[in-house]
């Protein structure tokens, strides 16, 4: 069929570029189109079609804010820019402060211009937008005291508990991908508040803070994986030994007799893997079935807990670290994550421990973040990673990964970088997204809500962010 334009065509043409010039507030416009079709209700009408572009804005902002106390930075979209912005209040539309544009360089990928702009020093609470003049406005942001609590409590009000059952066939309600999930998600958000106790908050005064609360239903639903006479819990039994014991050692001030309790089911777990394992290879060497970083992540938790010398020499035997006790090199990539959790683990224990091996852990782990940090450097979107190029789970991981070595060692340049990944997932990113929302998705869909891992890592950022502010 000819499709020809009809008459109507034009009125709909003027009528969407007023919209456009209404709504787009001085924006410009993105080159990913989103086609919109029409089909009119009369019979062998042309079927018409046109595209309307998805607009982004040149100055780039935290969709949802930032902390009156805290930082304050925003990435602009052009070239040749002119040297100032101007934050504005949009109740009155006056300018309330100015601040300098600084260069920071050509992105050749997005064929871009990018500058960024700091209004740390501006206090005053109140919904503001960012003014640049060539490239036009923000979307509107609050200035908060508290914002970043509330976040922090929006996101953990996302956490679900969902129920567990195994079958007579010996079959779980939730898949073994599932099961990792959930597991690395409480072993992440234990880790938070182990870190960061004081944003949790104990709304009903009980003494046990919510998270806590929240976690022992979570580890209640996640034995009834286990069998009771074998010790099994399907084919993850390292990651759940070490979820129950990190869950033990940290509620035992709270119920000693539940968390001891726990400990035994961990325990029993470690006991049946480790069966397993024999069985495989004979030996007492590496399986090769790449549980090793689970094992070792399991056995720094059931030695911190329970303090037996059979986790204990798990640490000093595991293979997955630089061969080199005395050496520089990273270790090696698969398992970062479960590895940077047992090492974390083992020098924070007040056990016995391994001198040497601890100062190599603590070396490594400095060695990941610094080659972490230096990548948010060199980023125009001072981002050490790019949900759009690198995924969602390496960019939470590198905020996990820089949490717990910012703790251990503080450093400011690190503390700075958790700052920009986070406004970086709040809308500071390429796609003007906000990736924590009820409201707004971003590329593909994604949202961080969607992920137990992601929610985890994003609580931990949050738990960071407030105990440095």
């Amino acid at each position: 069929m000819d499709r020809k334009r009809k008459p109507g065509f034009r009125i709909i043409s003027v009528f969407l570029s007023i919209v456009i010039m209404l709504t787009g507030c001085g924006e410009t416009a993105a080159t990913e189109e989103v086609q919109t079709d029409y089909k009119l209700s009369m019979e062998e009408t042309p079927y018409l079609e046109y595209l309307v572009p998805r607009m982004e804005p040149g100055v780039l902002v935290d969709l949802r804010g930032y902390s009156a106390a805290g930082n304050k930075k925003i990435i602009m979209r052009g070239e040749a820019l002119p040297g100032e912005f101007r934050v504005v209040d949009a109740d009155t539309g006056q300018v309330v402060y100015t601040g300098e544009v600084k260069q920071k360089g050509y992105h050749e990928d997005r064929e871009e211009y990018n500058s960024y702009g700091t209004f740390s020093e501006f206090l005053q609470e109140g919904e503001y937008y960012i003014e640049c003049d060539r490239i036009g406005r923000s979307h509107n942001f609050l200035i908060q005291a508290d914002l970043y609590e509330q976040v922090l409590q929006e996101a953990l009000g996302e956490l679900v508990i969902i129920p567990v059952t195994v079958s007579e066939d010996g079959s779980a309600s939730l898949s073994t991908e599932e099961q990792a999930s959930w597991m690395l998600q409480i072993i992440i958000l234990l880790l938070s508040y182990e870190l960061y106790p004081d944003v949790f908050a104990d709304d009903n005064e009980d003494q046990i803070p919510d998270i806590m609360e929240t976690l022992a239903v979570m580890i209640k639903e996640l034995s009834n994986l286990q069998d009771t006479k074998t010790g099994s819990a399907g084919e993850l039994n390292y990651t759940y030994a070490a979820a129950l014991a990190k869950f033990s050692y940290l509620y035992q001030k709270y119920d000693n007799v539940y968390a001891t309790e726990i400990l035994n089911l961990a325990d029993k777990a470690w006991r049946y893997a480790e069966g397993i394992r024999k069985n495989q290879t004979g030996t007492d060497e590496a399986s090769g079935n790449g549980d090793e970083a689970y094992r070792m992540l399991a056995a720094a938790e059931l030695y911190r807990a329970a303090g037996q010398s059979k986790y204990g020499n798990v640490i000093t035997q595991y293979q997955g670290y630089s061969a080199s006790v005395s050496g520089n090199e990273l270790p090696i990539e698969e398992n970062k994550m479960e590895e940077t959790l047992a090492k974390m683990t083992y020098i924070s224990t007040k056990r016995k421990v391994n001198l040497s091996f601890c100062s190599q852990f603590m070396r490594e782990l400095m060695l990941e973040a610094e080659e972490t940090a230096a990548r948010a450097g060199n980023s125009l979107y001072l981002s050490a990673s790019d949900v759009d190029n690198d995924g969602m789970d390496k960019l939470i991981w590198d905020i996990i990964q820089l949490s717990v070595v910012e703790y251990v060692i503080y450093n400011n340049e690190y503390g700075q970088v958790i700052d920009n990944q986070y406004h970086y997932l709040m809308g500071v990113n390429p796609d003007a997204y906000c990736y924590f929302s009820s409201g707004i998705t971003g590329e593909a869909g994604i949202r961080i809500q969607d992920n137990p891992v992601w929610l985890a890592g994003f609580v931990m950022v949050l738990s960071v962010i407030i105990t440095k502010n």
